[in-house]
């Protein structure tokens, strides 16, 4: 008996299904659901429920929804909007979008639709957008309009998201970063280390202890993080030497990145950690 009331239900809740996409949705292969949210992205619809059905869309993760998100992308006017869109280009991670959100990145002069158009990138992963976002990475100077200002005050900025951004790509990025690394802009030089870490590529590994050398401290506590991250023993021994002449802040870094590598722990301790190497070595 049980069984034939757990099949009524299965049975029932079939015919639902096959009732909405074949009877309701008739004619179209689009699920009623999303073709409702796509027809409201329309002009003739207020800003508000342009910008709730994107953000619909992008929950729904429908590839249906791709090419009229990409056309709101390029052609509505509201800024809520056009952030809404490309934020639901990222979450449906569909490689079409990758061209539109390039040009929002490159072209547009609004930090959080720039900074929209980053996260969506990196949450598609296509190495086509490497090179545009280490370019933005490299040139861009930031915005100077009051809305600027203030997203510096609460530590975002459009390079904060497209550093994270070359992070999930991954593998294509790690060579330009590595380039980004010699760059004049301190800033530049500083997200460069920390995506190296958030990648992991033990490639990045002589290029990073070099780093930790740099005269600007973020810097090379950036590079003491990333190697940290990475994990490679090549760096146990500059990293002991920064934990020798560096000051209090960076000598914790280095703690902490020695304790990474070796999962060993000998804290501060520059002689204490140099004994645990030598006979480490030797062994």
């Amino acid at each position: 008996m049980k069984n034939r009331i757990v099949l009524a239900i299965t049975l029932s809740i079939l015919i639902l299904v096959a009732y909405v996409y074949f009877f309701e949705g008739a004619g179209s292969n689009i699920p009623p659901l999303v073709k409702e949210q796509i027809d409201r992205l329309s002009s003739e619809y207020p800003p508000m429920n342009r910008a709730a059905a994107a953000m619909a869309l992008g929950k729904l993760k429908d590839s249906n929804a791709v090419k009229p998100l990409i056309t709101t992308l390029k052609k509505d006017k509201d800024l809520t909007v056009l952030i809404c869109a490309a934020e639901a280009l990222g979450e449906i991670r569909d490689a079409r979008a990758v061209d539109t959100l390039i040009e929002v990145l490159t072209k547009s002069t609004d930090p959080l639709l720039r900074s929209a158009a980053a996260n969506a990138l990196g949450e598609i992963g296509d190495a086509r957008a490497v090179a545009p976002l280490v370019t933005v990475l490299l040139e861009d100077k930031g915005e100077t309009n009051r809305m600027c200002e203030l997203l510096k005050l609460k530590g975002v900025t459009v390079k904060m998201y497209v550093a994270k951004a070359l992070g999930k790509i991954g593998t294509p990025a790690v060579k330009p970063l590595i380039t980004a690394l010699k760059e004049k802009d301190k800033e530049v030089r500083m997200y460069a280390a920390m995506v190296l870490g958030v990648i992991r590529d033990t490639l990045a590994v002589e290029p990073l202890v070099s780093t930790l050398k740099d005269q600007e401290k973020d810097v090379r506590t950036a590079a003491l993080l990333a190697l940290g991250d990475i994990k490679d023993t090549r760096a146990v021994e500059p990293i002991m030497e920064t934990l020798r002449n560096g000051d209090s802040d960076i000598q914790r870094n280095a703690a902490e990145a020695m304790k990474k590598i070796t999962r060993q722990d000998y804290g501060n301790d520059s002689r204490k950690w140099q004994d645990w190497w030598e006979k480490s070595k030797s062994k």
